[in-house]
């Protein structure tokens, strides 16, 4: 069955076209005007994924993301959004969202970044990685350390999952941006991202092989629970 794409954009004109350029990339797709309806609509469990316009009313799309994370609805948001600023781009990202596109932009690119998003979820087969006193559990999608959670964004579990899931072994930067964000991504993001880690898990759990990669520098046990 096609993927169910929700667009929430409140420019009946753009939300129009946009369910349209869906459809004829063979998605399935309608779309609401506000952010209170769009929580509502993806709180259904019916769609795969969501494209969100910030600037919507009721709830903008920043409080929509908030918004799904208090509620643990865990679906791949694309920010869609005339806002380009680096400080949106990032507070969005860590907000939960999966990706940022600027307006304007084509068919052929919006296609290939939803894919791309659609493509890396889930992340291998396992449900639980465990090194030490460090267990990620990604069908809760939580963080324990120390028999204590940890907070983490989307991306930061994402990429953490993913440095895990490796076993040891070195993972490619471009290999890694490509599975995260579908793309390389602008200034040093992943950089960023490895500090956040870094300082919520541990400096000891990572090893940059500069040339190289990153690799998770500890054991893991893999498993189904």
């Amino acid at each position: 069955m096609n993927e169910k794409i929700l667009v929430i954009e409140d420019d009946p004109v753009l939300a129009r076209n946009l369910v349209t350029t869906l459809t004829r990339c063979g998605f399935r797709a309608e779309s609401v005007q506000d952010g209170q309806t769009g929580v509502e609509k993806l709180s259904t469990g019916r769609f795969d994924l969501a494209l969100l316009d910030l600037m919507i009313p009721q709830l903008n799309g920043y409080e929509v993301l908030k918004a799904l994370d208090r509620k643990s609805i865990a679906i791949p948001i694309i920010v869609v959004s005339a806002k380009d600023g680096e400080y949106d781009q990032a507070d969005a990202l860590d907000l939960g969202a999966d990706d940022f596109i600027v307006k304007p932009f084509n068919a052929v690119t919006l296609e290939s970044r939803i894919r791309a998003v659609l493509r890396r979820r889930p992340i291998g087969s396992f449900t639980f990685l465990r090194s030490d006193n460090l267990t990620v559990d990604s069908f809760k999608r939580v963080c324990i350390l120390n028999s204590k959670e940890i907070s983490l964004s989307k991306i930061e579990f994402d990429l953490l999952w993913l440095l895990m899931l490796a076993g040891g072994s070195t993972v490619r930067r471009v290999d890694i941006e490509d599975e995260i964000w579908g793309d390389t991504p602008t200034s040093n993001v992943l950089d960023v991202y490895m500090g956040y880690l870094r300082k919520k898990i541990g400096n000891q759990y990572f090893e940059v092989l500069r040339g190289h990669g990153i690799r998770f520098a500890r054991s893991v046990e893999m498993g189904n629970g």
